[in-house]
């Protein structure tokens, strides 16, 4: 202990005398300005605040500190600046005493500092948007290349991004801001799969069948093609199918036609209505007929044919007479 003591001691006394010499520098009316041979930085211009450890009264400070000495390199570069064109810089300020110090090396060395997005920063960044675009979902992606990174000015990094599908890929065009204001954009393009459970056919079934409970069954499906899909399979029943299906295919909502409603040569009840009088009678359907559509129907009582609109089973509004 006795020993470290005045090692302590003299190092205190070192640091106590080089802020005392600061000190004493700047409030008194001495100019000194002490060139580092090295400095990092992170604008695109160099002040000599930048470079340099200036001790002169407060009064002046902040106007060297904010004389321009150049352009900084490229990010991630160094560029040199040399002895002579510095102190020429300095002393060409009018507004700056005459008598000042300066203590420069030869050259002076300074970096451009920079910083790196990691492709971990990029997949976390997807996948939050993918988990608020598709909540309650399962998914997963895989990111197949990445293009336009590169190095970016030192700041708060945040990003934006917009999309677009392709299949099951998704290309995403991510805008990089460094402090709230845009630098470059990047593009990565993903695997992507979003999963839900959807009504398939349980076996394959053929065009034109009607559907029930037994042709269907619930399978995890990639939702990513397509966004309009069926989950209930009460919503389809009885639905006729328009093209085949093969075991395990979706079932989408354009795979069908509503059901019908009448058959071919059932009896339907023919509704005339007017501002007056509502007239019933009775006929035969000419053909199959769904929701909303016009099917011809051949009077009893009079053997006419007319067109009547189909509303619910068995039913139809008089829509024309036909010759």
């Amino acid at each position: 202990m006795i020993k470290i003591i005045p090692i302590l001691l003299g190092l205190s006394l070192c640091f106590s005398n080089q802020y005392l010499y600061a000190s004493t520098m700047e409030q008194s009316n001495i100019f000194h300005i002490n060139i580092k041979k090295t400095a990092s930085v992170t604008d695109e211009m160099v002040m000599i605040g930048d470079i340099a450890d200036i001790f002169v009264p407060i009064f002046f400070k902040e106007t060297i500190e904010k004389i321009k000495v150049g352009k900084s390199s490229k990010l991630g570069k160094i560029k040199v600046f040399a002895r002579k064109r510095i102190l020429s810089i300095i002393k060409s300020n009018r507004s700056l005493p005459e008598k000042i110090t300066i203590n420069s090396p030869q050259k002076v060395y300074v970096k451009r500092l920079s910083q790196k997005i990691r492709k971990k920063d990029l997949e976390s960044f997807i996948e939050n948007y993918l988990k608020n675009k598709f909540p309650k979902k399962k998914y997963r992606f895989q990111i197949i290349k990445m293009s336009g990174i590169d190095l970016y000015p030192m700041g708060r990094l945040t990003f934006n991004i917009r999309e677009r599908k392709i299949q099951n890929k998704m290309i995403f065009y991510i805008r990089v801001l460094i402090n709230g204001k845009s630098n470059d954009t990047i593009r990565v393009r993903a695997d992507v799969f979003v999963y839900a459970t959807l009504i398939c056919a349980s076996r394959n079934i053929k065009k034109g069948t009607i559907l029930r409970v037994s042709d269907l069954q619930y399978l995890q499906k990639n939702i990513l093609k397509k966004n309009d899909y069926i989950t209930n399979t009460k919503k389809i029943i009885g639905y006729k199918l328009n093209k085949k299906a093969l075991q395990g295919d979706t079932i989408y909502p354009n795979n069908l036609n509503a059901p019908l409603l009448i058959q071919k040569h059932n009896i339907v009840q023919v509704s005339i209505i007017n501002d007056y009088v509502k007239i019933k009678a009775f006929g035969v359907a000419q053909k199959d007929g769904s929701k909303n559509q016009i099917i011809k129907v051949k009077i009893l009582q009079s053997n006419q044919y007319v067109l009547g609109l189909v509303l619910q089973k068995a039913k139809v509004t008089f829509v024309k007479k036909l010759q």
